[in-house]
């Protein structure tokens, strides 16, 4: 899944220099799990995208138009009550995690200012979009309600107190020290992709792999001491040069194309080194341009 951690860090990013102290003029809902937000800031008019559709849950601004259902759903109609019209203070990622939290102040009924969170988890399955009001952290109502039939760990239903999902036991991508990965690579070269996705919070399967690049991950006998100080200190050099590529903004998306079939296999923020050659590079000016492109292209050849 290429909307990871890393991915949802450099879209907050560019969504906040975008979206912040932004209108949300209208809100649409074209699908259930879909919405759209019509925006006037102070750097022009955006369409936002929300998706949590178990299969393509995404965040990001777009240029398609989508078509609207003649009567509007009610997660719809309680966003146009409660946010509607208010304006975006902030966009801020939780922590390291595939969470997106967007603050509203609006006004209510009346004539008082209030705050309210829209929380977008990209969560594959487990996606979903909440309301919340920030004063007393309970629950206004979310796209995909979530009983204890469903869930008993956690439930996502009016009137509840609002809880993050279970945190893993992984160490935040931007707090990941040379100690952390001196422990997390006592293993064979051929397990240190997966050790290293195990322990580092907000990443992928396909960055765990690019952390690893230079890193001989062939053999099956375990490093020895030197081996593991030589080995963590060029996992935390390209962990390094990936924090400072998103501090600084520094962002080349691309989406990576078969060359064969021409549909989109992977797309993230910066260059992968295992795909630079393998597939077909598409270069993009922002994020949600090259996730736009990924997700209306593999839709198209997915219903073909």
């Amino acid at each position: 899944m290429a909307f990871d951690g890393i991915a949802i860090r450099a879209m907050t990013n560019e969504l906040n220099k975008k979206l912040a102290t932004g209108k949300l003029e209208k809100v649409y809902q074209p699908e259930n799990d879909e919405l759209v937000f019509h925006i006037h800031s102070r750097e022009g008019k955006f369409k936002l995208f929300l998706s949590c559709n178990s299969s393509s849950p995404r965040i990001g601004l777009v240029n398609e138009t989508y078509p609207n259902p003649p009567s509007p759903l009610n997660f719809c109609m309680l966003l146009r009550k409660h946010i509607q019209g208010g304006r975006i203070k902030e966009i801020i990622q939780k922590d390291w995690e595939r969470i997106v939290e967007i603050s509203f102040e609006t006004i209510d009924e009346l004539g008082f200012n209030v705050n309210k969170k829209l929380i977008i988890e990209i969560m594959g399955k487990h996606s979903n979009i909440i309301l919340v009001d920030m004063e007393s952290n309970k629950i206004i109502d979310s796209i995909k309600r979530i009983s204890i039939d469903l869930n008993r760990v956690r439930q996502i239903l009016p009137g509840k107190i609002y809880e993050y999902p279970p945190t893993q036991d992984k160490i935040p991508f931007g707090e990941v020290t040379i100690s952390d990965l001196e422990r997390i690579c006592c293993c064979t070269p051929s397990a240190l992709p997966k050790a290293v996705l195990n322990g580092v919070q907000g990443i992928s399967p396909l960055v765990a792999q690019e952390l690893c690049h230079g890193i001989d991950i062939c053999s099956e006998i375990p490093y020895g001491p030197d081996g593991i100080a030589e080995t963590a200190q060029t996992v935390y050099a390209n962990l390094c040069k990936i924090k400072a590529t998103l501090d600084s903004d520094a962002l080349s998306p691309r989406v990576y194309v078969n060359s064969e079939t021409q549909v989109p296999t992977e797309f993230h923020a910066f260059p992968i080194y295992e795909l630079e050659n393998a597939c077909e590079v598409k270069e993009f000016e922002l994020l949600s341009e090259a996730t736009e492109y990924f997700y209306s292209n593999r839709s198209t050849s997915n219903k073909i």
